[in-house]
């Protein structure tokens, strides 16, 4: 339920229930959320947030319940615009465990290009990831829109390219994990950030998150979660052409890590209904506990069409490498997709082949992928 109150005050409230059954579990979860947006003289725009969660599972259960304040601040300068974040956030997780392994439903995360980004939590089985958008109705397949990536006793996620998942996106990830003795845990984190766009085309930036995880009661354990990471950047669009740069620095008591990234995109337009896009990238990754190196390049090539007034096609292909010591993939392939428009109707014919080739085992897979759906708006 989205309330708008006055021009510049919106309230949001959702509610979400699951109930999964498998051969020997089962889950049953809860989930309340409240959102408060309010916009002051068009330059401050605060945000509150509540929510709480219950699960309940085999072997335990779990109450979640936290709030968060963020504001975001937007100011005209010279030849620009000034942009600053900050935000703040506050969970209280309680736990009542009898069995070993403890279910996590719906852990937000943001997948961005190539790279993998990390559950929260260690020892997870990877049979039990199930990976979905963030309203919980469309499920993404594995090895044919992510990716699970084994980094130590770590788990990471990654999209893969020309997928059904979009870059920036974010996605709900539920699993099961070996967990230490149960315990009660408090999680405070913080984040500042600061944008700078100069004449519309070139933009710097950085951004600041901090996590720390807090003991309560329960059997304590070794060590708690306290998370750092920094990330920094430059983008400049000039014309038909767009160049980004990014560096992020992780220190974490899971897996610390550095990564750089490069990518270059041109966007075309040769006639009035048809679009052209190339791209490349190149990365550097390295984990600062093993001193391991892993290095990404990829290349695409896009074309959109618009068929009709209610109609447009796309096609897209792509290559991508990863290489490291232990992890050596080529992945190549083609996407297309055809959507038509009607009134409260939509639908969309797609197809996608993929081919992934692993050097390390010798192992290549070719996957054929056709989705046809149709979707009508409520109201």
């Amino acid at each position: 339920l989205l309330w708008r109150h006055r021009k510049n005050l919106t309230t949001n409230y959702s509610f979400r229930y699951d109930i999964t059954n498998f051969e020997a579990t089962s889950s049953e979860s809860r989930a309340l959320r409240f959102n408060l947006r309010h916009l002051l003289y068009e330059n401050l725009t605060t945000s509150i947030e509540a929510d709480g969660t219950s699960n309940q599972y085999t072997g335990g259960r779990e109450l979640a319940y936290g709030a968060g304040l963020n504001f975001n601040y937007r100011r005209k300068i010279p030849w620009g615009m000034l942009s600053t974040n900050m935000g703040y956030s506050y969970k209280i997780t309680k736990r009542d465990i009898t069995a070993d392994f403890i279910q996590v439903a719906d852990e937000s995360i943001t997948l961005t290009g190539y790279e993998v980004t990390l559950l929260a939590n260690e020892r997870v089985d990877i049979n039990s990831i199930v990976v979905t958008d963030n309203t919980g109705t469309t499920t993404y397949l594995k090895d044919i829109d992510y990716r699970v990536t084994e980094i130590g006793s770590s788990i990471g996620i990654s999209r893969k390219i020309g997928t059904g998942i979009t870059d920036g996106q974010e996605v709900y990830v539920s699993y099961n994990y070996l967990s230490n003795p149960a315990f009660d845990y408090s999680t405070f984190n913080q984040s500042y950030g600061v944008n700078l766009n100069l004449w519309s085309a070139w933009s710097i930036y950085y951004r600041f998150q901090h996590s720390k995880q807090k003991f309560l009661s329960g059997i304590q354990p070794d060590s708690l979660i306290d998370d750092s990471i920094h990330t920094a950047g430059t983008e400049l669009k000039w014309k038909w052409s767009r160049t980004k740069l990014e560096f992020k620095d992780r220190e974490t008591t899971n897996v610390p890590s550095t990564r750089w990234r490069v990518e270059e995109t041109v966007t075309l337009r040769p006639f009035k209904k048809v679009f052209f896009s190339f791209s490349g990238n190149y990365g550097k990754s390295k984990f600062k506990d093993t001193d391991e190196i892993k290095r990404s390049n990829g290349i695409r090539a896009n074309m959109q069409m618009l068929t009709s007034r209610w109609s447009k096609f796309r096609v897209e292909g792509f290559r991508d490498k990863l290489s490291g010591q232990s992890e050596r993939t080529i992945d190549s392939g083609i996407s297309s997709v055809f959507e038509w428009f009607y009134g409260i109707w939509k639908g969309s014919l797609s197809y996608r082949f993929l081919n992934e080739k692993d050097e390390i085992s010798q192992e290549t897979r070719k996957n054929h992928y056709v989705l046809f759906e149709v979707k009508r708006r409520l109201f």
